[in-house]
């Protein structure tokens, strides 16, 4: 059984620590640094985004963990859907690996011939974030705080923990200082003048990460297993 403060250090403490820690290295201005963040090829082959696509790749692994550990058809569904869209998210990241093959010439380089993936088109972009800013307002911030306790046991068990909702938040705030950051440095290159939002879209993954994570591991559906009609697979997380 985890301690209040193990809960509170995964979910919000230890995101933000790493990811401020990154942003603050990069923007040393020190070469070195900032090559292994976001290199000035292209900052999709850095520190940062590679982390990005190490917590999707979290994802589809836990989510075929709840898939194999599910007892329900809706749990089978709910976790097979999680890894169908997680593969493609992963995909449109690595630009369907145009951002790799483009090192070794195998590919050009997507100055040269535009995106591979959709959420790089221009207009499309602007669009997919409202979506997604929508999605976590309402999913991640909202419906934990407004359903997390209460409802019927199917509600509560879709309902992420309410800390996530503190995790959404120190998402923004830790996105609106390195905003700051990025529009008062003054270093020779700055590969998040236009891509600050690098940094929310690594909370992001994270805490989906720890979401399924917890449906995976701590819950079932509702009215299968010897607890009957609980949500919790153990009484230490009830």
């Amino acid at each position: 059984m985890q301690s209040s403060f193990e809960r509170h250090f995964y979910y919000w403490i230890l995101p933000t620590f790493s990811i401020v820690m990154i942003g603050l290295l990069y923007y040393t201005g020190i070469p070195i640094l900032q090559t292994i963040i976001a290199p000035e090829i292209t900052r999709e082959l850095g520190l940062l985004e590679n982390t990005q696509h190490l917590l999707i790749i979290g994802v589809i692994c836990l989510a075929v963990y709840g898939y194999r550990r599910s007892e329900s058809k809706l749990e089978h569904f709910g976790f097979a859907a999680a890894v169908c869209l997680a593969t493609v998210q992963l995909l449109e990241e690595i630009n369907y690996g145009q951002h790799y093959l483009a090192l070794f010439d195998i590919v050009p380089p997507q100055r040269e011939v535009g995106p591979m993936s959709l959420h790089n088109v221009e207009g499309v972009s602007s669009q997919l974030k409202r979506v997604g800013d929508l999605v976590i307002l309402l999913y991640f911030f909202l419906f934990p705080l407004l359903a997390a306790n209460r409802g019927p046991a199917w509600l509560r068990y879709l309902a992420p923990p309410k800390l996530i909702a503190l995790t959404v938040l120190c998402s923004v705030l830790v996105t609106k200082f390195f905003h700051f950051v990025s529009d008062n440095t003054s270093i020779e290159y700055n590969a998040f003048d236009r891509g600050v939002s690098e940094f929310r879209e690594t909370f992001t993954y994270y805490f989906v990460m720890v979401y399924i994570y917890e449906l995976a591991h701590n819950r079932r559906w509702p009215g299968f297993g010897k607890t009957g009609k609980s949500i919790y697979r153990n009484a230490d997380n009830a």
